[in-house]
């Protein structure tokens, strides 16, 4: 079962704090408690990690709402809404620098409040979901820089292809030992690394062909100086969700037959 969404409701005026409650039990979500100071809300909302807090801003305490809106925005990223009969342009300031998801001045309306959580509780979600692809993309990044480095760390030449053979990477000893950077290679078969005699050795072998098997086949490679070069080439496919993503070729300089 899915949990509710929890919204916790700092009011100093028991009334307000009540009619306020009630409205949020009417929408259908939770309200873990009440808080009415600044330093009980925070330690409301570091108890119970709600989704939201309706924050009045002239509470009962030496911490007003803002000062307590802020600390909570900054320390869990819940998002608020200002429910005050503050509208001066000082409070309004102060209350921006707290990136507030709503402000609403009293008397308010049940409407009001409704469409006020609604859209903070939208756009809370879409930050998450950014945050989550931010952190994703952050890890698929360092993630690749973990492999590049060892795989420019290896002795032989290199090559990663798409699931058909079309050369994406490189690493260092290839450009060594090839000549060719990256930029020269990518985006073309790697057939056409192939000396002319050789140019279809890998369909040959069957290492297009090949969806699942690690295959190791002669290679006689030709460098960007005219170089011919014999390897014993090994393709590993690469899957994700069992589709076949990616191909790794390792080429090892020995003369074909030896181990």
């Amino acid at each position: 079962m899915t949990e509710k969404i929890r919204i916790l409701v700092v009011e100093d005026e028991a009334l307000v704090a009540e009619d306020l409650k009630d409205m949020v039990l009417g929408f259908g979500y939770e309200v873990p408690g009440i808080a009415n100071t600044g330093e009980k809300a925070i330690a409301l909302a570091e108890e119970h990690q709600p989704d939201l807090v309706l924050m009045d801003i002239n509470l009962a305490s030496e911490m007003d709402g803002i000062t307590a809106g802020g600390e909570i925005r900054s320390r869990w990223g819940i998002p608020i809404i200002y429910v005050t009969a503050f509208a001066n342009q000082e409070f309004i300031d102060r209350a921006k620098k707290t990136t507030p998801s709503g402000y609403i001045l009293k008397p308010f309306n049940e409407r009001q409040i409704q469409t006020a959580i609604e859209i903070a509780l939208y756009n809370s979600m879409l930050e998450k979901q950014l945050k989550a692809a931010h952190d994703q993309l952050v890890a698929e990044r360092n993630r690749l820089a973990a492999l590049t480095a060892a795989l420019d760390s290896m002795d032989d030449p290199v090559i990663i292809t798409d699931s058909m053979g079309i050369i994406a990477y490189v690493n260092g000893t290839f450009i060594t030992r090839f000549g060719y950077n990256l930029t020269e290679v990518e985006g073309k078969h790697i057939s056409t690394l192939a000396s002319p005699e050789n140019q279809f050795a890998i369909h040959m072998d069957g290492f297009m062909q090949d969806q699942k098997s690690v295959r190791t086949g002669k290679f006689i490679a030709r460098s960007k100086f005219g170089l011919d070069m014999p390897f014993l080439l090994k393709g590993s496919p690469v899957f994700e969700e069992k589709h076949l993503i990616s191909r790794v070729f390792v080429l090892r300089e020995e003369m074909y037959g030896k181990k």
